[in-house]
């Protein structure tokens, strides 16, 4: 016989029975099954069977492994029960009764009642469940327990678990009658592995026999009546699948069987809904899942054909890029095997009818309770390949797997006899037993039902978002139905809006899959203020929607405007200090055609100014002058102007003048801070937004007088350089820039040739010319010279025949420049001096105890001055003008001693020095000079 893998994580049945009061659910027994989503659809279609459940006790011999308590014992009094077929290792179950045994008289007891659910999801180890009862009689107030242990045995671990029961006789259920007072009673228990049981009974009640069956011995038994054989509706002709004849047919009849009995919540308008026609119900589904049909067969005629051409699981064929809406109303897409998306689509039961995933059984009585079992056939390496992640845990009871040292290994079973397609197959199966038709409990609704409103975007109708979130919980009992699916409806002044989704195919609405957990969504399109209220609904695994859970929520528009764009504020007047204002200041800003649309109900700015530089919430809070100016640029308050001008892209911008605005005087600057902020009719005010407004005294400096007539450089150095020293008395806070300029550009600019005479006449036309002629002077230093510095060394090349024209600029300290002078006496010319090259001073450097560097010099016989510099850096050392200069020092001997005790300690400096005589003329400076200071 082939062995049947009963595994709820390979293949899972599910029923409930109805007796037509429900809602959605037709009278009758309702199954859905759930294969592996790597295995797909078996190429022979589901097989479901069905039989009467077994009454209590058992009959027709559905008990192959049974025993009594004599077939064996232990020394210690403990009955040892063959577990042949069992398990797979064959070995011996030990029955333990510490105390009130008896010796029993035979007979055997049938496990297993009407009502006992076979199989449940809750097992985290995919394998056979098991049934184990032991018969037991005795007094009515006698005590029984029966306790059952699973052994998991994992890679490296060992885990188990217990269940039992224990009860007073008077509480178990009655087999037969033994007399007044005394029953025969049995104590039932149920795992998915029974590796282990111990029964406890008070004085006086007597164990007589023990039974048991797993759940993949009684789907081989005999007495199956089958319902229907289900496969996919397509042709198979290309496929290589067994074909159904007219499978349009087929399409409708499974739609017809698994159409709703009423409405979804966005059609019907009350609850509990009407009842509707079959016909109704399947126009319904046909009107979804019609343009759906030719796509999904297309889809599975392609995983189909893959599977025979390459023998792949369906679950592993390429994916597919499904479309999905993107916020913004952009579109993407996500890649997703096939077989995954066909089986997420399927929780919706009119799908699941489709594919051949469910069925509706009305053909038995009423008033019986039956069983039934969904078989199918899958390739022996596919299961391996899906079933040895979980298998592997250590189900050394499943068929798949045997156990060789600890080590699972495949068994491959033998192909039945009636099974036409070759090649190892193994026989999957999963039961649902006891259905009865009956009343079965609503849908789960919602939990914890809460709605809060926050700011939504820009462009929704009233800038409100609604955030709905929600509790799914588990239900009760499996075959209740779990959550699959949620909808909503929402409900206002403007009527029902329902808001599930749009199928962009069907153009009907559809649910929005979700499961168990919190759940969220933004309602943000809503056009109506005031008290509104949604409808929450749930859809199970039947296809029944859940009474509605409500919630209510408020909804007041409290969308602030948007603030003005493009703001900018200048203050054009002088201060006053006395009043503490600047007497004019301009404020302009924007208003633009998405303002307009995002606020079509804003009508007046509120301008605020401050004094100081404040943050845009501090300046708005603050006392200061407030106007208010209207969209069409009106105004109440005097002495205020305002001009519009429209903008390139349909706004308008706005120019705000106002007189003695409030101002703080810091130094040479009058400072204020403009906000402005958007109003709507019912008062909300946009966020300020502001930006400082200053004002700059403008008192220029007056440019000092420079030095009449014509002056020498000094004596050119070894470079052929001379130098002039211009010196001048600095200002506090001023900062200083000597411009320079050539006698030959100055004639060029005002176009007159060279004054005939002598150099002192030249002189004086080229310092009348530099009073008309400012743009022929450039700065002869990058950086201009702080207060600290008040002298310049101007180089003038020695070689040059020509006169050079020099004027000191000063800036003062609110960044005013000084007027160009008007003065000739105000600007110095130089001439230069040419003579021999005199040699550099021989200098050492050393360090003292204190820190400092003493630097000693020979200078040449007749030197008036050592000019020594200093710096720490070696890109500046080639050239001394970069340098930092050290104060001059007089020679008086021919060795001179320059202490430097302003240096830092541990620092490398460089120093270099050159000599100046008595005529000006100044030596080429020494080479840089290097030493390093001590750590003190």
């Amino acid at each position: 016989m082939t062995a049947t893998i009963i595994s709820s994580d390979v293949l899972h049945l599910l029923g409930v029975g109805s007796d037509g009061s429900d809602h959605y659910l037709r009278r009758g027994r309702h199954l859905r099954w759930f294969p592996h989503h790597v295995l797909g659809f078996p190429r022979r279609g589901f097989v479901l069977r069905r039989r009467p459940s077994p009454p209590w006790p058992w009959s027709k011999e559905l008990i192959p492994l049974s025993a009594s308590i004599a077939d064996g014992t232990a020394d210690d009094g403990a009955w040892i029960v063959g577990a042949d077929g069992f398990n797979p290792e064959g070995h011996r179950l030990r029955i333990t009764s510490p105390a009130g045994r008896t010796v029993p008289t035979g007979g055997a007891v049938a496990p297993g009642a009407a009502g006992i659910v076979m199989e449940t999801r809750k097992n985290d180890r995919p394998i056979s469940s098991a049934w184990f009862a032991v018969q037991v009689e005795g007094p009515a107030r006698g005590a029984a327990t029966i306790t059952a242990t699973s052994w998991s045995r994992g890679p490296g671990d060992e885990e188990s678990s217990l269940s039992h029961v224990s009860a007073r006789l008077s509480e178990l259920s009655q087999w037969w009658p033994q007399g007044p007072g005394a029953a025969r009673r049995v104590l039932l228990i149920d795992g998915g592995q029974i590796d282990a049981v111990e029964v406890h009974a008070s004085p006086g009640v007597r164990i007589s026999g023990a039974a048991w069956i797993t759940s993949a011995r009684y789907a081989e038994a005999g007495g199956w009546e089958t319902v229907g054989r289900f496969l996919l509706p397509i042709d198979g002709d290309n496929v290589s699948y067994p074909a159904q004849a007219h499978a349009a047919t087929v399409i409708e009849d499974r739609l017809r069987a698994g159409a709703a009995a009423a409405a979804p919540p966005w059609v019907a308008l009350r609850w509990p809904p009407r009842a509707r026609s079959d016909s109704d119900g399947q126009a319904a589904a046909r009107a979804r899942f019609a343009k759906h049909i030719p796509l999904l067969q297309a889809e599975l005629s392609r995983v189909l054909a893959a599977e025979l051409a390459d023998g792949v699981p369906q679950g592993t064929v390429e994916p597919v890029d499904v479309p999905m809406s993107v916020e913004g109303g952009g579109t993407a897409s996500f890649a997703t095997p096939p077989i995954p998306l066909i089986l997420a689509a399927a929780l919706e039961s009119p799908v699941a009818h489709l594919l051949g995933l469910a069925a509706h059984d009305t053909g038995v009585p009423a008033e019986i309770p039956y069983d039934y079992c969904i078989t199918a056939w899958y390739p022996l390496t596919w299961l391996a390949v899906v079933a040895a992640p979980f298998l592997a845990q250590g189900s050394h009871d499943h068929p798949l797997l045997a156990r060789r040292s600890d080590r699972p290994g495949l068994l491959v079973p033998p192909m039945p006899p009636d099974e036409p397609t070759p090649g190892a197959f193994a026989r999957v199966a999963s039961l649902a037993t006891a259905l009865l038709e009956a009343p079965i409990p609503a849908a789960v609704s919602p939990e914890r039902v809460t709605a809060e409103s926050t700011d939504g975007p820009a462009s929704s109708p009233l800038g409100i978002d609604v955030k709905l979130t929600w509790h799914t919980a588990e239900p009760v009992h499996p075959s209740h139905g779990a959550v699959v699916a949620a909808t909503q409806v929402r409900h206002d002044s403007s009527g029902r809006v329902p808001l599930a989704r749009v199928d962009p195919l069907s153009g009907e609405r559809v649910p929005t899959l979700s499961g168990l957990g919190p759940h969220t969504l933004l309602d943000r399109w809503l056009r109506v203020p005031g008290r509104t209220s949604w409808s929450l609904h749930q859809l199970d695994i039947w296809g029944r929607w859940s009474p509605p859970a409500q919630v209510e929520q408020n909804v007041v528009d409290e969308t602030p405007p948007p603030a003005p764009t493009a703001l900018r504020a200048e203050a054009t007047g002088p201060g006053d200090d006395v009043a503490g204002t600047v007497s004019k200041l301009r404020v302009e800003f924007d208003w633009t055609a998405a303002h307009r649309a995002a606020a079509p109900d804003a009508d007046t700015f509120v301008i605020s100014v401050v004094a100081g530089d404040h943050p845009a919430a501090a300046a708005a809070a603050l006392p200061g002058t407030r106007v208010e100016v209207g969209l069409d640029g009106s105004t109440s308050t005097g002495g205020l102007s305002v001009e519009q001008h429209a903008t390139p892209h349909g706004g308008t911008r706005y120019h705000v003048r106002m007189n003695n605005a409030p101002s703080q005087h810091r130094g040479h600057v009058w400072t204020s801070t403009a906000v402005v902020q958007s109003r709507r009719r019912i008062g909300l005010l946009s966020r300020p937004v502001s930006t400082p407004a200053d004002a700059v005294d403008e008192a220029r400096p007056n440019a000092p007088a420079g030095l009449p007539g014509i002056r020498l450089s000094s004596w050119p150095d070894p470079d052929g350089v001379g130098w002039f020293r211009l010196t001048w008395t600095p200002a506090p806070g001023e900062r200083v820039q000597i411009l320079r300029a050539s006698g030959a550009l100055l004639r060029a600019a005002a176009g007159e040739p060279r004054e005939s005479g002598s150099v002192e006449s030249y002189g004086e036309q080229l310092r009348r010319l530099a009073v008309d002629h400012p743009f022929a002077f450039s700065p002869d230093h990058p950086r201009s010279y702080s207060a600290e510095v008040a002298e310049h060394d101007v180089a003038i090349p020695g070689s040059s025949r020509d006169l050079t024209v020099l004027v000191i600029i000063p800036t003062g300290p609110t960044g005013s420049r000084a007027h160009w002078p008007t003065n000739s006496d105000m600007f110095t010319v130089v001439a230069a001096r040419r003579r021999s090259t005199l040699s550099p001073p021989r200098v050492t450097a050393a360090t003292n105890s204190l820190g400092g560097v003493v630097l000693t010099a020979h200078v040449p016989a007749g030197g008036e001055r050592l000019r020594v510099w200093r710096s720490t850096k070696t890109h500046l050392a080639e050239d001394v003008r970069r340098m930092r200069p050290l104060a001059p020092v007089d020679i008086d001997e021919s060795s001179v001693v320059i202490v430097d005790d302003t240096v830092s300690p541990s620092r490398w400096y460089t120093y270099r020095a050159a000599v100046e005589m008595p005529d000006g003329r100044r030596s080429i400076p020494t080479a840089p000079i290097w030493i390093r200071t001590l750590d003190v």
